[in-house]
């Protein structure tokens, strides 16, 4: 049987790394607007370039404390493997898919071979031609616009 302490961590073990990396940051930003106002800049620049830099910082300068952070947050997210309403909507979706067989997904390339394939047998002719009706239609109407021109 495992003990309360090996299954899950105690609460100072939770917020450390929080309390850590929250005054990191805190430290790093509070360093840059000291630094930023002793240059002269105004107060409001000053705390938006402070924020900027404290961003950057932290996010160079501590990864291993934000991975801590981030794994105490996935150790407290409380995973379930099954509970009544995902064992329902499975049910039923079981039951629809066994109600209405599941088809074949078709591709791009499958449509558009479809759509190539001639159905019948006039089109099969106007394929063999190597011509469609659109093409000749395309061919009348500038053959007609080279005869107006020509007139």
């Amino acid at each position: 049987m495992l003990s309360r302490s090996a299954a899950q961590p105690s609460y100072t073990d939770r917020v450390k790394p929080w309390l850590l990396y929250s005054l990191a940051r805190l430290g790093i930003f509070a360093g840059a607007l000291v630094i930023l106002l002793l240059l002269g800049l105004p107060w409001y620049f000053a705390a938006i370039v402070a924020a900027l830099i404290g961003l950057l910082i932290s996010y160079i300068a501590l990864p291993k404390l934000r991975h801590e952070v981030t794994a105490s947050l996935a150790a407290r997210r409380d995973v379930r493997e099954h509970d009544a309403d995902t064992d329902f909507e499975d049910a039923q979706l079981d039951l629809d898919a066994a109600a209405h067989p599941h088809e074949e997904p078709v591709s791009d390339a499958q449509r558009h071979a479809a759509r190539r394939t001639p159905a019948n047998a006039s089109d099969a002719a106007v394929a063999a031609d190597g011509e469609s009706g659109l093409e000749r239609e395309g061919d009348a109407e500038r053959d007609g616009v080279e005869q107006r021109g020509d007139r």
